[in-house]
């Protein structure tokens, strides 16, 4: 039984562990293994869900967390509406244990996500919804297309680690069109 909650400054550890663990395991051959082994990948992610959850929350922002029965942590998806004038609404993070993935998490977490966006946000749920996938992950880049999401940009950003890499933005026209993707998968 997984349950999704709304995430709440008291999931910080929870979610700053579970995007580290995510990104060691997604990102190998994008990021360097030095970067992805070493102590920094943990503490930009502590100190990203530390800014984002407890000392610089941005207005309106929110985000999902799934747990099992016993509480554990599995998966979190965040988003911030509104957040460009031409795309819409940023969903920034989608992870879900590398050990848990494939049992329909993500897709939970993605439909709380754009439940609340039709149910709670007014016009902003009227808005385009998108992301960013680095181009070599080629399994999350799959799943979003299934889904129905475009590839609309492509740009190349230079990480964390110095190295630079290749992402695509990938848009729907809403988040009711992803909604409506995930039902038919149901």
């Amino acid at each position: 039984m997984i349950s999704i909650h709304p995430i709440r400054p008291q999931d910080l550890a929870d979610v700053a562990r579970l995007h580290r663990e995510s990104w060691r395991s997604a990102y190998r051959g994008i990021f360097s293994d030095a970067f992805l082994d070493s102590e920094q990948v943990v503490e930009t992610r502590l100190a990203l869900w530390t800014r984002r959850l407890i000392s610089e929350p941005s207005p309106g922002s929110f985000g999902f967390i799934a747990r099992a029965a016993s509480g554990e942590a599995l998966g979190f998806t965040f988003a911030f509406p509104a957040f460009d004038v031409q795309w819409g609404s940023l969903l920034d993070n989608l992870h879900v244990r590398p050990d848990q993935k494939g049992q329909g998490i993500g897709r939970k977490l993605l439909a709380a996500l754009s439940e609340h966006f039709l149910q709670e946000l007014g016009d902003v749920g009227e808005l385009g919804l998108y992301l960013w996938v680095f181009e070599a992950n080629a399994a999350a880049r799959a799943v979003y297309e299934h889904l129905g999401a475009r590839p609309a940009e492509r740009v190349v950003i230079t990480l964390q680690d110095g190295s630079e890499a290749a992402e695509w933005r990938y848009v729907w026209r809403s988040p009711g069109e992803l909604m409506r993707a995930l039902r038919r998968e149901a």
